[in-house]
């Protein structure tokens, strides 16, 4: 079996869409009820492909925020201008203005670095979950990158580089190297 071959269970069907991470998931509904045999799949195709892609769901914010929180507690950002009305646990990012029209701006230059979301907490989360409710038909990409498979490529002497170093991960620095001007606020 590949490292990430196609799976079938008796809820749904994946779909790997590169050789190494990511698959589609087909025939699961996110705003049904998920038992919790389904939930296990999911759980285990989720810790064998590590990106999951649940294409063509009608989700409300409490359905995502339901599903999301069957993989563990949610975590509130620090900014918290992008938190959703009403929602703390929900990230509201989007280019669009109160008419649905362009800003013509990106809504967080700072994620436009390359990050790994939450690696700045003491505490890193165990994932993202991101619902796109409108997309661009060019851009607006969000990029996956394996860093363990990365790691196992490194020959023995560059891992043990590695494995010596100590590495600080600072949302203010980072968000510093791009075009940010946003401060942390209180959450």
């Amino acid at each position: 079996m590949s490292a990430n071959a196609s799976l079938e269970t008796n809820w749904f069907r994946t779909e790997p869409v590169s050789p190494v991470l990511g698959a589609r998931i087909r025939g699961v509904d996110l705003a049904a009820s998920i038992s919790d045999p389904l939930f296990a799949a999911v759980n285990s195709a989720f810790l064998h492909h590590k990106v999951l892609i649940f294409s063509d769901q009608q989700l409300s914010t409490e359905a995502h925020v339901r599903f999301s929180e069957l993989f563990g507690e949610l975590q509130v950002h620090v900014l918290n201008q992008y938190h959703a009305s009403g929602r703390a646990d929900v990230m509201e990012i989007t280019n669009l203005d109160e008419c649905g029209r362009p800003r013509g701006e990106h809504p967080d230059p700072g994620a436009c670095i390359w990050h790994t979301d939450g690696s700045w907490q003491s505490e890193p989360v165990l994932a993202t979950s991101l619902f796109a409710v409108r997309i661009p038909p060019a851009g607006g990409d969000t990029l996956f990158a394996d860093a363990s498979a990365a790691y196992r490529a490194l020959d023995t002497q560059t891992r043990a580089l590695c494995d010596a170093l100590v590495v600080v991960h600072d949302l203010n620095r980072s968000r510093s190297l791009s075009a940010a001007r946003v401060q942390m606020t209180a959450a």
